[in-house]
Order: structure tokens, then sequence, then C-alpha cells
């Protein structure tokens, strides 16, 4: 199952080049000017446009993180599975996948994590979502 989701991966990645071309650090550019982002349909105000990125900014900021842990537990059952991943600081954390994903112990997962409106303690955080990014064997290969 994670080969053929490797290989479609892998051709969506390959057959859409085009739209993800890097763009080094100094380049990127944020839009703030209220006379272009006014134009969208966002459900913003036009008026305080640029207090709306903020917002936004400070709320995503404020409450998502990504970080990386490595399968620890599976708890399996018939449709989902329990799964605990490690991060290298040694947290624990728990997320529910469907059984047909195929965790196995020592995959790595790429998470987007919640901070539960607590961004100075991870002891409530939230795994709000994890993909299967590889093994550390994977890695360690790499480096070789």
């Amino acid at each position: 199952m994670k080969k053929s989701i490797i290989a479609t991966l892998i051709t969506i990645i390959t057959c859409t080049t085009v739209a993800a071309i890097p763009v080094g650090a100094t380049e990127t550019k944020i839009c703030t000017d209220p006379s272009i982002l006014s134009t969208f349909t966002d459900g913003f105000t036009d008026k305080n446009i640029s207090d709306d990125i903020d917002r936004i900014d400070t709320f995503i900021n404020g409450n998502f993180y990504p970080a990386t842990g490595i399968v620890v537990t599976i708890a399996h059952g018939s449709e989902y599975e329990d799964i605990t991943i490690e991060h290298a600081n040694g947290n624990l954390f728990k997320f529910t996948a469907p059984a047909t994903d195929c965790w196995e112990l020592g995959d790595l997962a790429s998470c987007i994590m919640d901070s539960n409106g607590t961004p100075d303690s991870v002891y409530d955080d939230k795994v709000l979502s994890a993909w299967y990014c590889g093994s550390p064997e994977q890695f360690t290969s790499i480096m070789h």
C-alpha cells in the first residue's frame, strides 16, 4: 500500500513540477497592499485588511507548528489504529489513522500540531494531521 502511495505521489510531483518551482527566501514577497488584497472575497473586511492579515498570521503562528515523530506503538483495530509517536525531545503524542494506512513501528510521521491554545506548553497539544515520510533507515542510507 505504501509503495503505491509513494508511486502515486512521485507521479503527481513529477507531473506538477512547473507549479512547484522553489523560490529563494530572498525573493519571497508577501503582498500586503490593501488595494490588491481587498479584491479577494475571503470574508474579511476591506478597510481593515492589514489587521486581518496580522490576526491570521498570529493565529497560525501561535497555534500550529510542524513536528516529526517516530512511531513507537500501534494499537491495531479492524478499521482504525491508534498510533503513538515520539518526538525528538521525548514527548509522546497519539493520533488515529485508518488501518488501511499500514503504519509500522519505526515509521516517521511528519505532523501538523495544534498547540491547543497554550503555546507555552506541549502537554495538551494535538496531532492535526500526520503523513508517512519514511524511516530512519532510509535517511541513514542517504547520508552514507
